[in-house]
């Protein structure tokens, strides 16, 4: 039995990846809009930019430990605590954070999708996850 398939015995573990990909997401997202509204800020000049620009630096840095946290449980989950641990450093730093972060939500969708789970563009749906029969449960009464 591989890992993605213990991982479908465990049906709180495939909701605590989903719930945890939804998080990686939104970094992902809060990332994005502020780095291209830096791109906007690096055109302009001024005092009041210049404050915003420090703005949006000290909203990078919480991002990304946030985003290292959610990536560090989804790799606890899914890999092993090595990955957990080189990921979540990994998702600190701004732009390479973005990318590491990139790569943390593609290994959980692929994790969803293995263990059949319908994943949209910001996450699984719990209702299927709950509503779902498990391999483990076709054991219990026989």
């Amino acid at each position: 039995m591989t890992h993605l398939e213990d991982l479908l015995s465990k049906p709180d573990d495939l909701k605590r990846v989903a719930r945890y990909q939804r998080w990686v997401t939104a970094c992902i997202f809060t990332q994005l809009v502020l780095a291209l509204f830096w791109l906007v800020l690096i055109q302009l000049d001024s005092h009041v930019v210049q404050s915003a620009r420090t703005l949006v630096l000290a909203l990078v840095i919480p991002l990304g430990v946030a985003g290292g946290i959610y990536a560090f449980l989804v790799y606890w989950i899914i890999r092993n605590p090595f990955w957990a641990v080189i990921m979540g450093l990994a998702s600190i730093p701004p732009v390479m954070g973005l990318l590491v972060l990139t790569v943390v939500n593609g290994t959980a969708r692929e994790a969803l999708k293995a263990c059949g789970v319908t994943v949209g563009i910001f996450g699984a749906n719990h209702r299927l996850i709950q509503n779902r029969s498990y391999l483990a449960d076709e054991d219990l009464g026989w």
